[in-house]
C-alpha cells in the first residue's frame, strides 16, 4: 500500500511513503464524540423538543444538499481515512454493519446522574435540558458494543477512542474558572473512561488507539485548562491500570500544524472557516453543513461552503471541528502509529512518537 501520509518524528511533520502495513485487521472499531463521530445523527435526532427539532431538520436539509451529518462537515471522517488504509469502512454503528459508535456531543460518561438522572451523557442532552438515554457517552459505547458481541471484542479489529472534549467544554461552560468543581466533573469521566478501555482489552482487544483532543480556536482558557486536566487525568488512569494502547498526541499534531499551514495545503488563517451558517450553531456547526456553495433558503438555514475547495484550503469548518484537511492529517499520524506498533504492546507514554518532543512543541 503506497500513499502519501504525514507523521510525526521529533516534534517535526514529516511527508512519508507509506510502508505495507505489518498488521491486516479485519475490523474498525470506534468509541467517543463528534471527532470521530461518521453520521450517527443521518440516522438519529438529537433530542426532543423545539431546539431539537430546528437542528434535526437543518441536518436533514444538509443531507439533501449533498451533506453527511459528519461534525466534521463534508468530506471523510478520520475513522473512515484510517479505515480506508486497510480496506475497512467506519459506517455509524446505527446502520446496517456499522462500526463506529462515535457520536457527537458525547461526555466520557454519565458523572451528571447524581445531579440531572439518567440520560445526560451528551451536551444535545444538556443543552436541551432534557435526556436522552438513546445519547450513551463514550464508555457506555463501548459496553454497548462488548454486549453486542457477548463480551469477547475482535481480537482482530483496530480500536479508536477520542474522547473528552465536550467534557471540558461543559466543565468551562459551567463551573467557569472553580477548578475545585470542575474537577469534581473531570476526573470521575476519566477514570470511566479509562475503565472502560480496562475492559475492552480484559474482554480481548489488542490494538486500541487511544487520542486526546486537539484545543479548537473555540476553545476559551478555562475549556484548555480543563482539556489537559480530563486528558492528562485519562492517560494517568490508563497506565495505573496497565492498560496497553496506543497513544496519539493529537493536541500536539494540530498545534504544529498550525504553526505551518501551507505546508499542507491550508491558505486560510485559523479564524476562517469553511462553512458558513445562517442559522443556530451552538452546536450544530459542520453537522448541518452542505456540499454546496449556495446559501440555502431563508426558511431551511442549514450551512454551506465558502468556496468549491474550502474543506482542503481552511483547517476548521466552524471553529470546533477539523476539515477533510484536518482528517486525513489525523487519520495519517494514527496509521503512522499503527504501523510502527503493529504488535499492540505500547503502552501510555512509551509510544514510537517521542511524546516529551511533542509535549515541547505544543502538546499536554
Amino acid at each position: 500500500m503506497m500513499l502519501k501520509k504525514a507523521a510525526l518524528a521529533g516534534g517535526s511533520l514529516l511527508c512519508l511513503a507509506y510502508q505495507a502495513h505489518a498488521q491486516n485487521f479485519n475490523q474498525l472499531i470506534a468509541f467517543g464524540d463528534s471527532t470521530t463521530d461518521t453520521g450517527w445523527f443521518a440516522n438519529a435526532p438529537t433530542g426532543s423538543g423545539l431546539e431539537a427539532l430546528l437542528v434535526d431538520q437543518w441536518i436533514k436539509d444538509s443531507l439533501a444538499n449533498g451533506g453527511n451529518a459528519h461534525f466534521t462537515g463534508p468530506g471523510p471522517g478520520n475513522a473512515q481515512i484510517l479505515g480506508s488504509f486497510f480496506g475497512l469502512p467506519a459506517s455509524p454503528a446505527n446502520t446496517p454493519g456499522g462500526t463506529n459508535y462515535a457520536i457527537g456531543g458525547a461526555f466520557d460518561d454519565d458523572a451528571l446522574y447524581p445531579t440531572k438522572g439518567a440520560g445526560f451523557q451528551n451536551l444535545f442532552s444538556t443543552t436541551y435540558g432534557t435526556a436522552n438515554p438513546n445519547l450513551p457517552g463514550t464508555a457506555e459505547q463501548i459496553s454497548n458494543y462488548l454486549a453486542s458481541v457477548n463480551f469477547h471484542a475482535n481480537p482482530d479489529a483496530l480500536y479508536l477512542i477520542s474522547s473528552g472534549g465536550n467534557d471540558a467544554f461543559y466543565a468551562a461552560d459551567t463551573f467557569k474558572n472553580n477548578a475545585s468543581a470542575a474537577n469534581g466533573f473531570l476526573l470521575p469521566e476519566a477514570q470511566a473512561l479509562a475503565n472502560a478501555a480496562a475492559q475492552l482489552q480484559q474482554d480481548g482487544a489488542r490494538y486500541i488507539i487511544v487520542s486526546n483532543e486537539y484545543q479548537p480556536p473555540s476553545a476559551d482558557a478555562n475549556a484548555v485548562t480543563y482539556g489537559q486536566t480530563i486528558s492528562n487525568a485519562t492517560f494517568a488512569d490508563l497506565a495505573a491500570a496497565g492498560v496497553k494502547v496506543i497513544f496519539a498526541n493529537t493536541y500536539a499534531v494540530i498545534a504544529a500544524v498550525e504553526q505551518n499551514l501551507l505546508a499542507f495545503g491550508i491558505t486560510a488563517p485559523i479564524s476562517s472557516y469553511a462553512c458558513i451558517f445562517p442559522g443556530y450553531t451552538k452546536l450544530a456547526g459542520g453537522v448541518v453543513c452542505a456540499n454546496t456553495t449556495t446559501p440555502p433558503p431563508a426558511n431551511a438555514p442549514y450551512g454551506y461552503l465558502v468556496s468549491a475547495d474550502a474543506t482542503q484550503t481552511h483547517l476548521f469548518v466552524d471553529g470546533t471541528h477539523l476539515t477533510e484537511a484536518g482528517q486525513i492529517i489525523i487519520a495519517d499520524f494514527y496509521d503512522s502509529l499503527v504501523t510502527q506498533s503493529w504488535d499492540g504492546t505500547t503502552t501510555v507514554g512509551n509510544g514510537p512518537v517521542n511524546n516529551a518532543n511533542l509535549t515541547a512543541n505544543g502538546g499536554n
